[in-house]
């Protein structure tokens, strides 16, 4: 369950209600950061409350996004996610699997941003020390497992942070027979942003972590004893 709440990495909204410029000017401008990259490094920090007004993190996590060309590497805990444009692999180190599906292109945005104006409610902006915090309420009929969404922008309109309040409930218990049900929240920090990266070790080349041969596909070096599952359908 704990795992589900970190897939989501990267999500950017159209924003509104600023006075210095229009809504149009500064979703560009946010845009420009993101949008059209062909190599970048992002590190995440994941932290994990039981509840919306907690304060007391009950997980953290951190995560590494990179990408060059149309190849990509992600890491959410006990995961490493690669992208290519000949399949895509799902590492699980704790279950020592490998997991081969169809090629999928991968994309920093998660939602399209227009798509996700019509997942707004109301949208709250306030200005703090030049910065912009960011109050997305969504639409009570829209299957999303939040309701609200807090974004700080920074003056070089980079996103520093993003809180997830979400609207399921998690089973925090720990003892089988009880239940601790509470509505979590998640909150992403992104500590680094580069552009340009080089992947001068090939961290992006499945043949660092799969073998093919005589249409034979197993895992190597340290994924040797690996379980390789090929779910790509002809």
């Amino acid at each position: 369950m704990i795992k589900l709440f970190r897939l989501s990495l990267i999500i950017f909204f159209t924003l509104q209600g600023f006075s210095a410029e229009t809504p149009e000017s500064f979703l560009n401008k946010v845009r420009q950061n993101y949008e059209g990259i062909n190599s970048l490094e992002l590190k995440m920090n994941y932290s994990l409350y039981k509840s919306h007004n907690s304060l007391d993190k009950y997980s953290f996590d951190q995560s590494v996004f990179l990408m060059y060309g149309t190849n990509t590497y992600r890491t959410v805990e006990d995961f490493e996610l690669l992208t290519s444009d000949e399949f895509n692999l799902k590492i699980d180190n704790k279950e020592q699997r490998i997991f081969i599906s169809n090629a999928v292109p991968a994309q920093i945005l998660d939602y399209k941003i227009d798509v996700l104006l019509t997942f707004c409610e109301k949208l709250y902006v306030q200005d703090i020390n030049g910065e912009k915090y960011i109050e997305l309420l969504i639409k009570d009929e829209i299957n999303l497992p939040f309701s609200k969404i807090k974004l700080i922008v920074t003056k070089d309109y980079l996103i520093s942070q993003m809180t997830f309040y979400y609207s399921t409930k998690m089973d925090f218990s720990k003892d089988f027979f009880s239940k601790e049900e509470s509505l979590p929240k998640l909150v992403v920090d992104y500590t680094y942003f580069k552009k340009g990266w080089r992947d001068k070790d090939n961290i992006l080349s499945t043949a660092n972590y799969i073998n093919q041969s005589n249409q034979v596909i197993a895992g190597i070096g340290k994924y040797s004893n690996y379980e390789v599952i090929d779910l790509r359908s002809n």
